[in-house]
């Protein structure tokens, strides 16, 4: 009987990371209040970039198990900006920043000092930057109100296919939105997210940045970043960061903004190593790898240094290998309208006009909405080219 009852000893110990808050098991509309907005105003007087929005973006509060603290994305700090400051340096500037229940300031959280704060990263500055790839920002807090739900970590690591929910204050809904959606992709410490309601995978959600994404416990493992749009699919695809980055701040990581190389930096040293063709050909399985997750950022891309690399293979004569460099690009970025672009000015500079013609008219339907006016632009300059 011994070996059973050591068994039902540590059953307890096995369901501890999965038991669910309680509160998850009602439905959404009997929630309580998680998702906030920030309030924000520094010493010389600036707010918003944007004087018709309110407040800036979503927030929540976590709880560490030894404190509460708030936290909200990184990136909003351009938006509620201190014009002073092109860093992630605030809390010499801030006069107040509070979070709220949107509609609803009476339950509010008053922040008390950033903790990632950095002097020496750079807001935005380009893709190379990072601060999208590191999107929390991570406070201490004066005051909670006890109205307010802090929501807690969850521990094992999330799979693909995993059921996810987003509750959160885009400008375009009246009330707190709640998104029910599952994982549809995972590269390195950036996670995909399909939501379910069509509605939801159409629309702009501006406002949501800062929002929490919880398991199907209501445990935190992610923030909505950004949304970006697929061009076939005509949906938005949702940017989450996974809370590897946060856990390096719990854990007080130093250094913790460093910046990953960029991907052109692989590419063009390799072409000079053993040529185009078989670098590219390297290139495109290389991608695939964790390796190059772990050394080179591969989900927020500088295209305009890969495009370049392309664009001096053809000032050096090498016409054929800037169109075999740039249909490989077109290849491993299925839908991206700035390699379309290259590889139709290649054809055109290397006497294959028609070839242009074609690529560009196959696929000018195909791109965003918002930058078919651009591929248009290049179709009819290559049209009228002698």
């Amino acid at each position: 009987m011994k070996p059973i009852l050591i068994i039902f000893c540590f059953l307890p110990l096995i369901g501890l990371g999965q038991i669910k808050e309680s509160w998850i098991l009602k439905p959404k509309d009997q929630w309580p209040q998680i998702a906030l907005v920030n309030d924000v105003t520094y010493k010389n007087g600036d707010k918003y970039l944007d004087p018709t929005i309110t407040y800036a973006a979503s927030g929540f509060l976590l709880d560490t198990g030894k404190d509460t603290l708030a936290i909200t994305a990184k990136h909003i700090i351009w938006a509620a900006r201190n014009k002073a400051s092109d860093k992630v340096y605030i809390n010499d500037h801030l006069k107040t920043w509070k979070m709220y229940p949107k509609g609803n300031p009476k339950d509010s959280v008053i922040i008390h000092y950033l903790i990632n704060e950095d002097p020496n990263e750079k807001l935005f500055n380009g893709p190379e930057n990072g601060v999208l790839q590191r999107d929390w920002l991570v406070f201490t807090t004066k005051y909670i109100s006890p109205n307010i739900q802090p929501i807690r970590l969850r521990k094992e690591p999330v799979k693909v296919g995993d059921k996810v929910y987003m509750t959160g204050n885009p400008y375009r809904f009246d009330k707190t939105l709640i998104a029910e959606g599952y994982i549809s992709k995972k590269s390195g410490n950036t996670l995909f997210v399909r939501f379910y309601d069509p509605e939801i995978r159409t629309a702009f959600l501006g406002g949501a940045s800062g929002s929490p994404i919880l398991d199907e416990n209501g445990q935190l493992i992610g923030i909505f970043s950004n949304g970006q749009l697929d061009f076939k699919t005509g949906e938005r695809i949702a940017y989450i960061n996974s809370i590897a980055y946060l856990n390096k701040v719990l854990a007080g990581v130093k250094p913790l903004n460093a910046d990953k190389k960029q991907i052109s930096v692989y590419v063009d040293s390799l072409i000079q190593a053993v040529g185009t063709k078989k670098a590219m050909s390297q290139f495109e399985k290389y991608v695939k790898t964790e390796k190059a997750e772990d050394d080179y950022e591969l989900t927020y891309i500088n295209y305009n240094k890969l495009i370049s690399i392309g664009e001096k293979l053809q000032s050096e004569g090498n016409g054929n290998d800037a169109i075999l460099y740039f249909e490989k690009l077109q290849k491993i970025y299925s839908g991206n309208h700035l390699y379309l672009i290259a590889l139709a000015k290649a054809y055109s500079s290397n006497q294959q006009k028609q070839k242009a013609i074609d690529l560009l008219e196959l696929n000018k339907n195909k791109v965003d909405p918002e930058v078919k006016e651009e591929v248009e632009k290049v179709l009819n300059e290559i049209k009228n080219k002698p």
